[in-house]
């Protein structure tokens, strides 16, 4: 019971698109729980695949098994996500790591950040006090330590541009890398996206927001319900966000160009 694939980034990319495009392959068993971040606890691996257990327990034994948590290429802030992997499911684990303009994602983050409160700040002064902006969108260095662990040919990348403009063809290529067939997909919606501005939703009650984002929800309670569910249950009962109009100034551009391009060293914090 432990998973064949890892979605694995980046932020803000359209892995949630791709993770519920694949959980509609009957040889697939996506969880309805994405983002179950099993590899950020930090126990031993036995305990990593009593939770896999736990979270693949409706799968098939013919089906393979995914999940998709897009903090496992979160360095500085999460690192040790790649041995831990190999350490419970060996070398022949596939990963699928989707990327996007970097200006688009850094904006894309910074309006999520913003809606959530965890950025309260302008972009120009976030691009500078929130270094996380920057490191998740350095690909190849959030790539660096997969690379290491399974080697470049058990990664697929993808471009979130190429896959919204082609979408059922790239499908295709995805199942290919997996090992399966894709005559038994079914036809994808190609306006059908998810985590849009349409499916944001504030919490702006402080109790609220503190049970959601707390451990006991995230563990215990969260993992009860699909996303889907859960995605219909924020629209019915919550307010959407006023969306964050951005104007990226030339400046920022630059900023943002130099700042990828360097090659200074980026502190590494202890695995989470």
């Amino acid at each position: 019971m432990k998973p064949d694939f890892l979605i694995i980034g980046a932020m803000k990319c359209g892995t949630t698109t791709l993770f519920r495009d694949l959980s509609k392959h009957p040889s697939i068993f996506a969880p309805g729980n994405k983002e179950p971040e099993v590899f950020l606890r930090d126990v031993q691996p036995r305990d990593h695949a009593a939770d896999y257990a736990a979270l693949f327990a409706g799968a098939d034994a013919r089906q393979l098994k995914g999940e998709a948590s897009t903090a496992y290429t979160k360095r500085p802030d999460i690192v040790d996500i790649p041995d831990r992997a190999l350490a419970l499911c060996g070398p022949d684990l596939k990963l699928i790591y989707l990327r996007r303009d970097p200006v688009a994602r850094i904006a894309s983050h910074y309006r999520h950040a913003l809606e959530h409160g965890t950025i309260t700040v302008p972009f120009s002064v976030a691009l500078r006090q929130h270094p996380e902006l920057i490191a998740y969108t350095r690909y190849d260095w959030q790539l660096e330590l997969w690379h290491q662990a399974f080697g470049r040919e058990a990664i697929m990348v993808l471009e979130l541009e190429d896959y919204s403009a082609n979408r059922q063809k790239k499908l295709a290529e995805v199942l290919h890398f997996l090992g399966l067939s894709a005559s038994e997909m079914p036809s994808i919606d190609p306006e059908e996206h998810a985590n849009t501005a349409g499916e944001a939703k504030t919490i702006r009650n402080p109790l609220l927001r503190s049970v959601i984002y707390s451990n006991f929800y995230q563990n215990k309670i969260k993992t009860l319900f699909s996303d889907e569910l859960r995605a219909k249950v924020r629209k019915a009962i919550l307010p959407s966000p006023e969306r964050a109009e951005l104007d990226i100034s030339s400046a920022d551009r630059v900023f943002i160009k130099e700042s990828l391009s360097s090659n200074s060293p980026i502190r590494e914090e202890p695995a989470v």
